[in-house]
C-alpha cells in the first residue's frame, strides 16, 4: 500500500461491500513519509457490521501488485478508514468495477512477449469501453430522479423535495438510498422512497453544520421498478 517499500498485506475482495475499507491500524503501519492524510467527511455508521464501527474519514491510496512475471501494476483506490476492523483491507465493489477484479474467466488467453503491462493496458481500454456500455444500461434501467426546483436544506435537518420522474414506462418507482457527495467532502443523504404520479417527493437529510443548496436538475438518486 502507498509504496512498494511497505510490507505486503493480504487484501480481501468483498463482493457485498459498496465501498473499500482500510483499518486504522493498517493505515498507521504505512511509513509516515508515504502515508496519505485522512480526509474528513461525514461520519457514518457501518450498519452492515455487528460492532457498529464508525468511519473516521477516507484516504486516496495507490495499491501495488506484483504480477507472476515480476512486473508491477498500480491501482488507485478510495478507502474509508475504520478503527478496530479485523481485516486490514477490504476491496469493495467500487474498486472491483473500476478494475474488473474477480475470479479469472479466460485462463487460456495471454499476450506473449510483453508481460503483465501489456495485459493491463489492454484491460484498461476494454474497461473504458465496457464502462460506457454499463453506463448506458444503468441510465436506461435505473433512470435518475432529479430535483424539480432549487431548495436549501438547513444544518442537521431533513426536507422533502419534489423530483422529476417519467411515469410512461412505470406507474411507480423506488428511489434508492443515496449518499450525495458535496464539493467540500461533506454529504447529503437520500431516504429510500417509493414514488408515483401523485407522490413525487423524496426526503433529503443534511447532517452537516452548514446549510446546503440543492439546485434544480441535480440528481438525487437512481430509480428502479
Amino acid at each position: 500500500l502507498a509504496t512498494r517499500a511497505s510490507a505486503p498485506i493480504i487484501a480481501r475482495v468483498d463482493s457485498g461491500a459498496d465501498i473499500s475499507l482500510i483499518s486504522t491500524e493498517c493505515l498507521e503501519a504505512i511509513p509516515e513519509e508515504s502515508r496519505p492524510p485522512i480526509k474528513r467527511g461525514l461520519r457514518m455508521n457501518l450498519f452492515q457490521l455487528t460492532n457498529g464501527f464508525k468511519i473516521e474519514g477516507f484516504v486516496q491510496l495507490p495499491i501495488f501488485l506484483e504480477a507472476d512475471d515480476g512486473d508491477w501494476l498500480v491501482m488507485e483506490g478510495e478507502f474509508y478508514v475504520v478503527p478496530g476492523m479485523t481485516s486490514q483491507v477490504l476491496l469493495g465493489e467500487d474498486l472491483q468495477v473500476n478494475y474488473e477484479l474477480g475470479p479469472p474467466k479466460i485462463r487460456n488467453f495471454s499476450i506473449v512477449g510483453r508481460g503483465a503491462a501489456a495485459s493491463f493496458v489492454r484491460a484498461k481500454s476494454h474497461r473504458r469501453n465496457r464502462t460506457k456500455r454499463q453506463r448506458k444500461r444503468v441510465n436506461a434501467d435505473h433512470p435518475a430522479a432529479r430535483a424539480a426546483g432549487d431548495a436549501v436544506i438547513q444544518p442537521h435537518a431533513c426536507r422533502r423535495l419534489a423530483v422529476h420522474a417519467d411515469f410512461t414506462e412505470s406507474q411507480s418507482w423506488f428511489i434508492e438510498k443515496t449518499v450525495l457527495g458535496q464539493p467540500d467532502g461533506s454529504y447529503l443523504l437520500t431516504t429510500p422512497t417509493l414514488i408515483d404520479g401523485q407522490h413525487t417527493f423524496v426526503a433529503i437529510s443534511n447532517p452537516t453544520d452548514r446549510p446546503v443548496t440543492v439546485h434544480k436538475g441535480e440528481m438525487l438518486g437512481r430509480m428502479q421498478r
